[in-house]
């Protein structure tokens, strides 16, 4: 190996795997030239990984019994005691294991030469053909051949005479790798040292051709002495052979595999390469740092445990130790608290984690010596290729690998300065402190002033009118600029603190203006890694989230995010503040599944950080429980508003935005409960306290005027709701564009309102301007867009339009199923309204179909008494109506009638409905 890089070979590898059959070999002869080493390697390595692709071709056919162990033991060995019997010069004494490939016995050595105990590994039956048992005995001397203190020796091995082959190994006694580190409560830093011992293995078995197939801890062993022994290395590849001999041996391969550590592209029957081993090598890497395989695959099938490995992206390891239950148990197997674990996984070790079980082998780390080189560099504090290469990472990575030679100069020098001109030095810092805090607030002082001289009557400067806060404001922003240009930290701190202030004050551009010019200035001034630069980088993206701008505040809190963990001063409390807002945006961009997981590791933070009594925390967990409602979960949401209310009112003892704001949310709650009533009466108490603290045309007040609409509309007060949606919309449209995201939610109210008061066309064109401005701003896919079409679609079903409406229903319950989950209440309300139409259109027996479904979610969904529920009952009792079941649609049509009046009263219009058609089938029966 000594004439060529193996990374080279891996390359070529990958190349020629790409490529049609027929143009292989000419692209190995143009790599490799005339290094016939290199050629020779390539083609042997090639036939390797070609001669094991057999075993997948019939895979799809058995996933659902894959890895059957207890069937795999019975076809291997077809339940024969072997104790006792002779296997070539041994005889089999004892069991000592049994797994998917057969049963492990212990062997002694039979003749009388010498005492030598052995393992004894019997497979299967069914391979004693002569061109089996000569291919067999082939690939046997290729791994006897095998010599490393890591790998477990195999001896000999054949084909007894029931045609089982056996294997004849080193005994080894030890403990699986895991089970060892955790047993012995081995530090991170002795866990990887381990593990450098199981890659020299590996990379030894690799350079000989040899590719593993099957690692696994339970594959991995470690004596008493702190040896590693890799067991059945390249047993999987020997029984390869002569696959296309043998029918009944494909199978027997398929379940060779373990599902929890196979690679991808093992599942997608693809070629296997020495990337798969550096696959199960990176989950077992991480489950020996964290305690915690990468995916959550508990309880769940094998075809299951499959479509997971394919489809889901694994999580931070440092965030799922964070918020997995027990941390403080995995911790302790390290020698370490929680928080410290977190922190010390953070960054390199995650980054490295993450890379070794990517999804893409070309992706991860492809040899043994790739993964060794990475995680030398992480002990040697030098930066690794797993993460981005930043200048602050590099920087911090050379302060912490020299620390201890800084250290000695820095204090040398330290001592001679201090030595040659202390009073000096000190009287002069403290001169120039005092001037600095002294200018400062001269500065500040001076600029405020300038400010308000401009609406002081009094000034010469007076323009003759009063100017507003935004006037005031802006003025200042101006002046700014030019007045403080020589003093870049507190121009930066004002800027900042003025594109705060506009923001509140709804002025959004003049605000990402001013914010917009900080970063600049701060970027320039203390770096773009410094943490103040990303304290303005998380203002503006609060900005970007408040226009509706959720994608642009991804990015920019994300960069906030990443400038925090590779900071070394990073304060918990702050990074759970910014994974906060990442939630936050991820929920209204339907994210519904990663906001919930950044929200919990946020709450994590807060916790960690031992704060967890703060305004940030109870923010965070209010805003987790309008997750929490947009996933339907509306009971918990209501239990987390009530903890954020009780901790709000004790903290501030009077009225705050931040208890109007939680009142409005409970109300919204009530809401969706179907305490209407109740609902009210917590809007109303939000609206008298944000009226108190601000001006009426607040877009804090508008949300709760928008709320408060929606309510009225399902209590049927349609007028009263009307006047409030609009004057929501009033508000907001002197705030936002016209073709603002943000305005979108107001302009759906007063189209609703407008469609209660059969002001159809009015409402149409409405929703038709709202999903232009969706389709600008989302995905064909978003909730928010479905929402709009559902609501169009209704017009449409009220105006007996079903062609149109049918289809537009039939894309929102594709939408919500994909985006919510089959069994979300919000599907149930979407496929009633799919059945109203179809029973309209005349297809009863299509409509009945959509009903149950709809009724399986709504009976778990939602209080029996709930108006939903009222709505289906109504709705199926009228297509039995329409069947002439008049027994089972009275029955519907009383159970509607009872639910409404309980939610809406007596004289409400749906209850007069229900009861009408009552009496309708009344009629008929009584008829009959």
């Amino acid at each position: 190996m000594d004439d060529f890089n193996w990374q080279e070979v891996e390359t070529i590898i990958d190349d020629v795997l790409d490529l049609p059959h027929h143009q292989r070999k000419n692209h190995i002869k143009e790599k490799c030239g005339s290094n016939e080493v290199l050629k020779n390697t390539v083609t042997q390595l090639l036939e390797s990984i070609f001669a094991s692709e057999g075993w997948l071709e019939e895979l799809k056919e058995h996933k659902y019994d894959f890895y059957d162990d207890s069937n795999e033991i019975k076809a291997h060995t077809e339940d024969f005691d072997f104790k006792g019997h002779k296997v070539g010069a041994y005889t089999i004494r004892k069991k000592i294991g049994q797994g998917g490939m057969g049963i492990v016995y212990r062997g002694e050595r039979a003749d009388g030469d010498f005492e030598h105990t052995v393992a004894i590994k019997l497979i299967r039956t069914g391979m004693d053909t002569p061109e089996n048992i000569r291919l067999f005995n082939r690939e046997r001397n290729i791994l006897a051949g095998l010599n490393h203190p890591g790998i477990a020796k195999l001896f000999d091995g054949g084909v007894i005479q029931n045609g089982a082959p056996y294997l004849v190994m080193e005994y080894v006694e030890g403990t699986p790798i895991v089970q060892y580190c955790d047993e012995k409560k081995l530090t991170i830093d002795e866990r990887i040292n381990l593990f450098l011992n199981v890659l020299e293995a590996v990379r030894h078995a690799h350079e000989n051709l040899i590719i593993h197939h099957d690692l696994k801890p339970d594959n991995i062993f470690i004596t008493e002495e702190g040896q590693v022994k890799i067991l059945d290395f390249g047993i999987a590849k020997l029984l390869d052979t002569g696959v296309e001999h043998s029918d009944n041996l494909t199978l027997t391969r398929a379940r060779i595999l373990t599902p929890k550590y196979a690679s991808p592209e093992q599942i997608r029957q693809e070629s296997v390469t020495t990337a798969t081993d550096m696959y199960a090598l990176g989950i077992i890497l991480h489950q020996l740092l964290t305690g915690l395989h990468p995916y959550n695959l508990q309880n769940k099938s094998v075809y299951e445990t499959e479509q997971t490995v394919l489809n889901t992206e694994p999580r931070l390891p440092s965030y799922r130790l964070s918020s997995t239950e027990g941390s403080e148990v995995i911790a302790e197997k390290r020698s370490e608290k929680p928080l410290s674990l977190i922190r010390h996984l953070r960054g390199d070790l995650d980054a490295i984690q993450l890379k070794g079980i990517e999804k893409n082998p070309t992706q991860r780390y492809r040899t043994a010596r790739e993964l060794t080189n990475e995680l030398e560099k992480y002990r040697s504090a030098l930066p690794v290729s797993a993460r981005n290469s930043t200048f602050g990472y590099r920087f911090n990575k050379f302060l912490s690998r020299n620390r201890v030679a800084l250290s000695i100069v820095g204090l040398f020098i330290l001592i001679t300065t201090l030595f040659l001109f202390y009073h000096t030095n000190q009287i002069s810092k403290e001169r120039d402190q005092a001037e600095f805090q002294a200018q400062k607030a001269t500065s500040v002082q001076s600029f405020l002033v300038d400010i308000f001289r401009y609406n002081n009557p009094n000034a010469d400067e007076y323009a003759g009118k009063d100017l507003t806060a935004q006037e005031l404001l802006q003025t200042g922003l101006a002046n700014v600029e030019d007045d403080l240009q020589h003093q870049p930290e507190t121009q930066i701190g004002i800027m900042t603190s003025i594109g705060e202030a506009l923001r509140n004050l709804d002025e959004l551009d003049e605000a990402e203006q001013a914010m917009q010019k900080a970063i600049e200035k701060s970027e320039t001034h203390f770096g773009t890694n410094d943490l103040r630069t990303a304290s303005i980088y998380t203002s503006l993206a609060l900005l970007k989230r408040d226009a509706g701008e959720y994608e642009e505040s991804d990015e920019l809190i994300r960069e906030a995010i990443e400038i925090n963990e590779t900071s070394t001063d990073t304060a918990l409390k702050q990074l759970a503040n910014k994974y906060s807002i990442l939630a936050y945006n991820q929920a209204h961009q339907s994210q519904f599944d990663k906001s919930e997981e950044l929200f919990l590791y946020a709450d994590s933070l807060y916790i960690a950080s031992e704060d967890s009594n703060s305004v940030e925390r109870y923010n965070t967990l209010s805003n987790y429980a309008e997750v929490k409602s947009r996933m339907g979960k509306h009971n918990e949401a209501l239990e987390f508003n009530k903890k954020a209310l009780d901790f709000y009112r004790e903290l501030y003892g009077h009225d705050h935005l931040n208890i109007a704001t939680t009142l409005n949310k409970m109300g919204k709650n009530h809401h969706h409960l179907g305490n209407h009533s109740e609902a009210d009466q917590y809007y109303r108490q939000s609206l008298e306290i944000k009226l108190k603290l601000m001006d009426e045309d607040n877009t804090a007040v508008a949300s709760t005027y928008q709320s408060m609409a929606i309510n009225l509309r399902v209590m049927g007060h349609y007028k009263k709701a009307e006047e409030y949606a609009l004057k929501d919309l009033e508000i907001m449209q002197q705030v936002y564009d016209e073709d603002n995201i943000r305005i979108v939610f107001s302009l759906n109210i007063v189209a609703l309102t407008k469609q209660d008061l059969e002001e159809y066309e009015e409402a149409e064109q409405i929703y038709k301007k709202i999903i232009a401005i969706q389709e600008a701003y989302y995905d064909e896919e978003n909730t928010q867009l479905a929402a709009t079409i559902y609501n169009l679609a209704s017009l449409y079903q009220i105006t007996k339009r079903y062609e149109e409406a049918y289809p537009m229903y039939e894309r929102v319950v594709s939408i919500d199923k994909k985006n919510l989950g089959d069994e979300h209440p919000e599907v149930a309300v979407d496929l009633n309204k799919l059945g109203d139409v179809s029973r309209e259109m005349g297809s009863y027996s299509r409509a009945d179909s959509i009903y149950t479904e709809a009724k399986s979610i709504f009976i778990d969904a939602y209080p029996d008494d709930h108006y939903r529920v009222a709505e289906h009952f109504l709705s199926h009792g009228r297509l039995k109506l329409k069947q002439r079941k008049f027994r089972e649609a009275g029955e519907d049509f009383e159970q509607a009638a009872e639910i409404f009046e309980e939610n809406f009263g007596e004289d409400d219009r749906r209850v007069e409905e229900a009861y009408s058609y009552l009496e309708k089938t009344r009629e008929e029966t009584s008829f009959r």
